[in-house]
């Protein structure tokens, strides 16, 4: 693509030239019929012949360029029509590539074809480090555990920009979280099933391990005390693959308990790029599947690696110690099981404020020992 396309864009853009009408019938895209109910003129369209009423197409292709700036930068070209380096290092694609996710399927095929014909430019990924451009597409999973995993991990919010990045994704990952309702209260003397291989009768064995004996785990670091519990006793049996003598304890909460539901990440619709209210939540949206892809995964001996945890151990203490939902800190996480269909929780109530009546968080109700076939 020459440099006069590239520059364009940089000035008003004139679609009218096209001077073709598109129906309400045609569009199934509820963000994009909004335009065309909006624009209805007393005119037939031109790509179904039907309807008396039909919007400027011209209207809809300006609706997608502004959907398409917000997530995309144009790539640009020097005087000599060459193409300047992309200097994020992110992918360069066409119009034709994003658009054929995004609405290939809600429109017709004849209509598509103008579209692209008339803005078929060149985009790559905004800049992944503009912290003072809200548009930019910096949520990116790839980009953090990038850098808590190979550049810096304990100190990138003093950082450089290009570190200190990594806070401002989990803040704005954090604010997603509260307008995506995925908060909720669990009342006390909720019930939360811990299991361990071989028989015990001690809580001391049961509860959260004491800090000497925490291991490295998807959420929680060596060292650190917390509470690994499921919503059932199947689910807590298949979590640790038992097929011999066992114990399951049952906790209940003492009081009511504020919990980050990751559970509902699967119920909420993917936000649209044209939604001018929700396209904001698209990439903290993505990067909250790819931290709950990768706690929820199911993972051999061998592929525990413990650099692979760095990401999700500290996204689990930035949502621990730094989140506040209504100005309180949450108790912990419930998240699907990656064995079975239950739900399993971590709660941040390590070993002391099991048995401590002072600091006491959970108290016990039943053990319960079997032998698994």
């Amino acid at each position: 693509m020459g440099f006069w396309k590239n520059k364009m864009l940089e000035e008003e853009q004139d679609f009218s030239n096209l001077n073709k009408f598109v129906c309400l019938d045609c569009i199934e895209n509820d963000c994009l019929k909004n335009v065309v109910e909006n624009n209805l003129v007393r005119i037939r369209c031109n790509y179904c012949g039907d309807g008396e009423e039909s919007a400027p197409v011209e209207k809809l292709i300006r609706k997608i360029l502004e959907g398409l700036e917000f997530e995309y930068s144009y790539c640009r070209f020097g005087k000599d029509g060459r193409e300047v380096l992309n200097t994020f290092g992110t992918e360069i694609v066409d119009t034709y590539d994003i658009l054929l996710s995004e609405i290939y399927e809600y429109i017709p095929q004849n209509l598509f074809d103008d579209i692209i014909r008339s803005i078929n430019y060149e985009w790559h990924d905004n800049d992944p480090f503009d912290i003072d451009n809200h548009r930019s597409k910096i949520l990116m999973w790839e980009t953090f555990c990038n850098i808590v995993k190979h550049k810096t991990r304990y100190v990138f919010f003093k950082t450089k920009k290009e570190y200190g990045a990594s806070y401002f994704i989990l803040e704005n990952v954090g604010n997603a979280v509260k307008e995506l309702k995925l908060v909720k209260k669990l009342l006390a003397a909720n019930d939360f099933y811990r299991a361990r291989t071989g028989l015990f009768n001690d809580v001391k064995e049961l509860c959260s391990p004491p800090k000497e004996l925490a291991g490295n785990n998807r959420m929680s670091a060596a060292g650190i005390s917390v509470f690994y519990g499921a919503s059932d006793k199947e689910t807590a049996l298949a979590e640790i693959r038992c097929k011999d003598f066992v114990t399951t304890a049952i906790f209940q909460n003492i009081d009511d308990l504020i919990i980050l539901n990751l559970t509902k990440l699967k119920h909420i619709s993917f936000p649209d790029l044209f939604d001018e209210d929700r396209r904001k939540l698209r990439e903290p949206l993505r990067f909250l599947c790819s931290w709950y892809k990768e706690i929820t995964k199911q993972m051999n001996n061998e592929d525990r690696i413990e650099i692979e945890y760095i990401p999700t151990q500290i996204i689990t203490e930035y949502f621990r110690y730094l989140f506040k939902y209504k100005g309180n800190n949450i108790d912990g996480i419930a998240y699907d099981s990656s064995v079975c269909d239950g739900i399993c929780y971590i709660l941040f109530i390590d070993h002391e404020q099991c048995l401590d009546e002072e600091k006491q968080k959970l108290r016990i109700k039943e053990i319960i020992q079997e032998k698994i076939k």
